[in-house]
């Protein structure tokens, strides 16, 4: 291997930076790194973690998903780890995102985490400190570390729904705690994790969800009262998605249903 002129924070600034040819020899650089892909993926997760710049931490944490996720596998480095190595990321990722003070950044380490499960399964390993995780930053965090911990479960449920079908029970209590009771940016991340694992679980699977619709619904009246175009377009779409593939969740609360698209209607109409 070429040895790596410049070190990784430097290599990352180069990257952000505005000088096309600088930007390419960092670009080259971090390609070289791929070869020793224990100290790629370790000083990314350093430099993630003590990084003052948002940016940086930022962009650490994108390349980093991609270096750990099946879905590039050009790039997926797991596999090239050592046992002790995986150990530490899966540790670490858990710990900083609970840390990062960052929204953006955050919600980048959320898809980290997301898409190793994701790994995980395509590679037949556990990770069963996550659902111990999930499960505590949902009833336990602070408002971002729960809204968090919804964005986490939203993209899981995509890899992993059969395994979570089962304990469906489990997270309709979790779930009708949250939307009856939490904030409303928690509500919202709240409805896009429930919306995701209908959207992937068997139709027969669904029945311990439907008493959750009123909830859901008065998600949608919040949003709209208060204005808040982002979520409430968010829960929109989100419900949309279980409405194309999973109808039957709506049968039994389609009064109600229709009552507040219905004045979701009035109110873009208003609005135009």
């Amino acid at each position: 291997m070429e040895n790596t002129l410049l070190p990784l924070w430097e290599i990352i600034r180069g990257i952000l930076g505005v000088d096309n040819v600088h930007r390419k020899l960092c670009e080259h650089y971090l390609e070289q790194m791929k070869q020793q892909p224990e100290t790629l993926a370790l000083s990314l997760l350093k430099l993630m973690q003590t990084s003052e710049s948002a940016d940086h931490r930022k962009l650490c944490a994108t390349l980093l998903k991609r270096y750990l996720s099946t879905l590039c596998p050009e790039d997926c480095i797991w596999n090239l780890l050592t046992k002790e190595t995986q150990a530490i990321l899966k540790e670490q990722l858990l710990t900083t995102l609970i840390a990062e003070p960052n929204q953006k950044v955050s919600r980048v380490i959320c898809l980290i985490v997301a898409e190793l499960a994701g790994t995980l399964q395509h590679y037949e390993q556990d990770w069963y400190e996550l659902d111990i995780f999930i499960h505590k930053l949902a009833t336990e965090g602070t408002p971002t570390q729960r809204q968090a911990s919804y964005l986490v479960m939203d993209y899981v449920f995509y890899y992993a729904q059969e395994k979570y079908e089962m304990h469906a029970e489990e997270l309709a209590v979790l779930f009708v705690g949250t939307l009856d009771k939490d904030e409303l940016p928690v509500r919202v991340s709240c409805v896009s994790a429930l919306s995701s694992l209908l959207c992937n679980m068997v139709a027969s699977r669904i029945d311990p969800f439907i008493a959750l619709l009123p909830s859901v619904v008065s998600v949608i009246e919040e949003a709209l009262k208060g204005g808040d175009e982002d979520m409430l377009k968010g829960v929109l779409e989100s419900l949309n998605g279980v409405a194309e593939v999973k109808p039957k969740y709506f049968v039994r609360g389609f009064e109600q249903v229709y009552e507040v698209m219905t004045q979701v209607a009035i109110r873009t109409f208003a609005d135009e």
